[in-house]
Order: structure tokens, then sequence, then C-alpha cells
């Protein structure tokens, strides 16, 4: 794959980390360091790494489907940013009152905002690309878009968390047709 559509691949999955990162950053007066390095670390680890576990089974089980993996890869990647553009235009039904920057919340933000990597790992692993390069973007990408969404959340409160949410959706949906399209046209 190349550079340029690793980029927005990841930047599309990084999204909704913005947007929470945002979110966690309104309950805290200010954004200090040790806050940083919390939302920032966890973040990155689950995104990679969910991203490559997803890899690593898509992988395994693209030898059994070749015939038909771009039309799973393209529905789960429709799925995904389809779920996230619904999930944008509509409130959640309850809120959160503890930090959610600490305990076992964190780890589950963590988990949440890293289960389209696992969904967008897999589909790769279908197409049996190489995942390094996108494994470590990702961590990256996610450090740099979390501690981001740390400080405009603090300073643009909840308007951004939903555009955010909205333009990752949109970014997946449209990687989802240019699989098909690319594996249909070849």
């Amino acid at each position: 794959m190349p550079a340029w559509q690793t980029i927005i691949l990841v930047l599309g999955l990084t999204m909704d980390t913005f947007a929470v990162a945002g979110a966690i950053a309104l309950f805290h007066n200010r954004i200090t360091f040790r806050l940083i390095f919390r939302v920032a670390f966890h973040f990155a680890l689950f995104q990679a790494g969910l991203l490559y576990l997803g890899w690593g089974l898509g992988n395994f089980t693209g030898v059994f489907i070749q015939s038909f993996d771009h039309w799973i890869a393209a529905t789960l990647l429709w799925l995904i940013g389809g779920k996230m553009l619904w999930e944008s235009f509509h409130e959640p039904e309850e809120r959160v009152l503890t930090d959610p920057s600490r305990g076992w919340s964190l780890v589950f933000l963590s988990v949440a905002t890293s289960l389209d990597a696992l969904a967008v790992g897999g589909s790769l692993g279908f197409l049996n690309t190489r995942i390094t390069q996108t494994v470590i973007m990702a961590w990256a990408m996610t450090v740099v878009i979390a501690i981001m969404g740390l400080f405009c959340g603090k300073n643009a409160g909840k308007i951004i968390e939903k555009w955010a949410e909205r333009l990752g959706g949109i970014v997946l949906i449209v990687i989802g047709f240019k699989v098909l399209i690319s594996h249909l046209m070849a």
C-alpha cells in the first residue's frame, strides 16, 4: 500500500481517538504531562496492537477466502465507517461521572477506540498486505492525535468531537470503496 494511502487509513482510524481524547480533556482543569502520557500511551498501544492482531487473524484466514476477500474488507470498512457516522449523530445514553483517564475506564476507552483497527487490520490481512509500516504509523499518529485531541478538547469543547468522528467514518467508507474498486478492476 502506498504511503499516502497508509496515512489516510491511519488518520481515519485515529479520528475516534481524537474525539475521545477531547472528551477526556473536559474532565480536567489543565492538561498535564501525566495526563498526556497516560492517554497517548494507552490509545497508541491498543490502536497498534489491535491493528496487528487483526492483520494476523486476517492473514491466516485469507488463504481460505481469497476469491471474495475484497468484499469482506470493503464491508468491514463500510460497517465501521457507518457506525462511526451514526454514533456521531446520536448522543450517548449515559454520561461518565468518573475520571475517564484512569484505571479500567481508560483501558475500556482504549479498546473501544481501537476496535475499528482490529477490523481494518483483518481487512489488510485478507488482502495480504504488509503491516509493519502501518502499525508503526498507527502508533505514532495515535500519540500525536491523542495529544492534539486533549488540547483541542480543552479549548474547543464538544463541537470538534462530533466532526472528528464523522470525518473518520467518511474516510473509512471511502477506503472501503477504494478497496472494492481496485480489486474489481484488477
